[in-house]
C-alpha cells in the first residue's frame, strides 16, 4: 500500500487535505526507498514517532506506490513533510532534508498551534 501507521489518519488522495479519525495533529512524510535524503531522514522521523506516539500520528507515503496522492500536495521533491492539524489542515511544510531538531521543533509547534 505504501502508507505506514495510517490507522488514525486516512490521508484522502482526492483532496489536499486529511481526514482525521482521532483528533490528533498528522505528520505525513512524502518519500522514496531510493532516495538518498529520505533514507537518511527515516531513522529520525521513526524516533520522533516513537518520541511523539499519542500525542501526533506520523504516516509515511511512498511516492512511486503513492502518484496521485503525490500529486494532489504538490510534490515536486523528496522528501516533504507536511503538517496537518487536529482538524485535517494544512499547516506546515517542509522540503528536503531536515536535521532532527528542526523537525522536532517544527512538530512541537503542530502541537502548541491553537488548532
Amino acid at each position: 500500500m505504501g502508507v505506514a501507521n495510517s490507522s488514525s489518519a486516512n490521508v484522502d488522495s482526492s483532496a489536499p487535505t486529511i481526514t482525521v479519525t482521532d483528533g490528533k495533529p498528522v505528520v505525513v512524510d512524502f518519500s522514496a526507498s531510493w532516495c538518498p535524503p529520505c533514507q537518511q531522514l527515516k531513522p529520525i522521523f521513526a524516533s520522533l514517532t516513537k518520541e511523539f506516539e499519542g500525542r501526533v500520528t506520523m504516516v509515511t507515503v511512498d511516492v512511486d506506490e503513492n502518484s496521485d496522492m503525490a500529486a494532489k500536495f504538490d510534490v515536486h521533491s523528496i522528501p516533504t513533510l507536511i503538517f496537518f492539524d487536529a482538524n485535517g489542515s494544512q499547516q506546515d511544510r517542509l522540503e528536503g532534508f531536515v536535521p532532527e531538531d528542526v523537525l522536532r521543533s517544527r512538530i512541537e509547534n503542530l502541537l502548541n498551534s491553537p488548532n
